[in-house]
């Protein structure tokens, strides 16, 4: 009797236990104040659910790869996009809405209609909480989202006086593309971006060997870290085009090492804000293949995140998020049906921007149209019907728009025509580029409402330490406010 006397008592002592563990942790889950300490804020820039749909659609039925991460997400919201003046929003009024939780015109950062300038949740965080802060993006680090985050400017074009708020800011690594538009002027006695960064207590770094040994912001200070590898933008380039630029450093190894650089010894928390710059440019150029691209790439910085988060779970937090979506993207076409082709898509192997400098090669040489057919097949995996291709090929119909757009494309730029008629087909893209980018498009199944802007929600992706404030729907200046909340900050 007195042993199972004691054996009682000992299962007792042991549900006890699993009970007071349980309800510990219960409390540290649900305790106000448990604030992250790692935040992790991922923006696509022009990303919908469209582009988000597309990227999981093209992702499983075409590369059979795994589930993208940004399907892994256990709370999601959206988020609408309207400015005070317009209903659809551009770049510098959508960040400024995220990041300082205001409601402006589409050119200030952080300035409201009465010209007040408002500290950013970055700004915040490192002013309050003493938070190392990182900007990554694979657009320039001087463009509107990034320079959400650390600028106060009326336009977003007052390209210096961003360069100097971003010198001045303090962020502990700046990385991605690069900073462009910087001048030297008279007063600098002609010293260069690098130089001036340098006088800012910022290091320039733009070699692969020398981002890859940044060992942390204590023992290395602050840095400006550019890929190695850029396109003619100064921006990291397509992820589609890798092949041809294979030394650039990716948007998820930038996440990789601003958060190893940024968490140093643990002692202070760290908030890192990831752009997707370039999905927004895909989706103004309505080139899908290049899109889909752009959003597999960024998955890819967000499972650099996840990767951390694995390893830091109840501290860390992470959010995605668009600041408007791009294109009016639309995943269905009359001519298809209900049918989708995407594998179609898969023939693309360059971006319309790759593409375009080819085209002006053509015209400075004077290739004919027939040798250009050819090239289309080779980078679209398309041309005239051949009688092996059935299913993806030029009609007639196409023909005559292709040979068309040429001899557009073969004209001067400066000597084009420029009506509404020719802005609806070509934008302002190249026209032969264009052409041959909306008839692959079509026939994957893909249709585009617009070059700019368009007034879709946008996703809410959250996951961790604070993660289940973020679901709902609600005006994106509500993820400024939830961070603020969540982090008890003025």
């Amino acid at each position: 009797m007195r042993r199972y006397i004691k054996l009682f008592a000992i299962l007792t002592a042991v549900m006890l236990a699993l009970v007071l563990a349980l309800a510990l942790f219960v409390s540290f889950r649900e305790t106000p104040g448990v604030a992250p300490r790692y935040i992790f804020l991922f923006v696509g820039d022009g990303f919908g659910y469209p582009q988000l749909t597309l990227a999981t659609l093209y992702n499983s039925s075409v590369l059979g790869g795994d589930e993208l991460a940004l399907n892994s997400f256990e709370y999601i919201g959206s988020a609408y996009t309207e400015n005070t003046y317009s209903q659809i929003t551009e770049s510098a009024g959508a960040i400024s809405a995220i990041a300082s939780g205001i409601k402006t015109d589409n050119e200030s950062l952080n300035i409201d209609f009465e010209g007040k300038k408002h500290e950013t949740i970055a700004e915040k965080l490192k002013r309050q909480l003493g938070y190392k802060i990182g900007v990554i993006s694979s657009d320039n680090l001087n463009r509107a989202t990034p320079a959400g985050f650390y600028a106060h400017q009326k336009s977003r074009y007052d390209t210096m006086a961003i360069i100097l708020e971003l010198a001045e800011s303090g962020f502990e690594y700046f990385g991605g593309s690069d900073i462009v538009g910087f001048i030297s002027t008279e007063s600098m006695a002609g010293k260069g971006l690098r130089d001036f960064l340098g006088e800012h207590g910022y290091r320039y770094i733009n070699t692969r060997e020398d981002i890859e040994k940044l060992g942390s912001a204590a023992a290395d200070g602050k840095v400006v870290a550019v890929s190695p590898m850029l396109d003619p933008y100064g921006t990291i380039p397509y992820a589609i085009d890798k092949e041809r630029h294979a030394d650039s450093f990716t948007l998820a190894e930038h996440t990789k090492k601003c958060a190893e650089f940024l968490y140093g010894d643990g002692k202070n928390g760290f908030f890192i804000v990831v752009e997707g710059g370039k999905i927004d440019w895909a989706c103004h150029a309505n080139d899908a293949a290049t899109l889909v691209h752009e959003v597999i790439d960024f998955d890819g910085a967000i499972k650099a995140a996840l990767a951390f988060y694995h390893r830091h779970p109840k501290e860390t937090l992470i959010i995605v998020t668009g600041d408007h979506e791009t294109g009016g993207l639309s995943i269905g076409y009359s001519e298809t049906g209900t049918r989708l082709y995407l594998h179609q898509l898969a023939e693309q192997t360059i971006s319309y921007s790759e593409f375009s400098f080819l085209v002006q090669g053509y015209r400075r040489t004077g290739t004919p149209f027939e040798e250009v057919l050819p090239e289309i097949r080779r980078y679209f995996g398309i041309g005239p019907y051949d009688g092996e291709n059935a299913d993806f090929y030029l009609g007639y119909g196409d023909m005559e728009k292709l040979r068309a757009a040429y001899d557009m494309s073969m004209t001067d730029p400066s000597e084009r025509p420029f009506t509404m008629s020719e802005y609806m087909a070509y934008g302002f893209y190249d026209p032969l580029t264009m052409t041959i980018i909306k008839l692959t498009n079509n026939k994957a199944g893909i249709s585009w409402g617009t070059y700019s802007h368009s007034a879709l929600p946008v996703p809410v992706l959250a996951m961790g330490n604070g993660a289940e404030n973020f679901t709902g729907f609600y005006k994106n200046t509500e993820i400024f406010a939830k961070l603020k909340k969540l982090l008890d900050l003025d």
